[in-house]
């Protein structure tokens, strides 16, 4: 028996399921490479909007623990999603790229430990391009609370607390104006 023979087929065959193996990793990636490569590109704009979005939250919340009147209400809700997103974006977008680019066969192999599981293949690329992608809508969403912050900051006349003036002027008192006529009898 040569077993160096046996050996020699041995490696051929593992390096051909490797190469095989490969492929199939770089096949995944080719897939989610332009969504990668957005991801890498806008990731430091991400964290220049998170941190210029946390430091006009700090300064407003700064400004409502010195105010004597409480923010209103109605802001909070738009605040607790400026600060969600805030957290959750360039989380996401990371663990994205961690995920690319720590892409390996084992997470899509069958049963068999060769065959490609194609529902595991397919969840996989769905969510890793999910958290690639996260960044998208992230700046409309923050522009869009950080505007109805500010519009109900405006209504409100914060930190005055004084009621927003009517939209139609109060007429003005006039004093050469006549008397008002009240008839009481009326018939019908």
């Amino acid at each position: 028996m040569d077993f160096t023979a046996m050996s020699e087929r041995i490696e051929h065959a593992n390096a051909g399921i490797l190469n095989e193996q490969a492929q199939a990793v770089d096949a995944m990636k080719s897939e989610m490479r332009g969504k990668y490569d957005t991801a890498q590109r806008k990731l430091p704009e991400i964290l220049k909007l998170v941190k210029g979005t946390q430091a006009w939250m700090h300064e407003l919340l700064t400004l409502a623990s010195k105010s004597r009147v409480p923010l209103p209400r109605m802001v909070e809700p738009h605040l607790k999603e400026i600060a969600t997103v805030c957290e959750n974006c360039p989380r996401q977008v990371r663990e994205g790229i961690a995920a690319y680019e720590g892409l390996k066969f084992q997470q899509i192999v069958w049963k068999d430990g060769r065959s490609i599981y194609l529902e595991a293949r397919a969840s996989l690329i769905h969510t890793i391009s999910a958290s690639l992608q996260s960044w998208d809508g992230m700046a409309g969403t923050i522009a869009m609370n950080r505007g109805s912050v500010e519009r109900i900051l405006e209504e409100c006349n914060w930190p005055s607390g004084h009621q927003p003036a009517p939209t139609v002027p109060a007429a003005p008192f006039q004093q050469d104006a006549e008397p008002l006529k009240v008839e009481t009898a009326f018939e019908v």
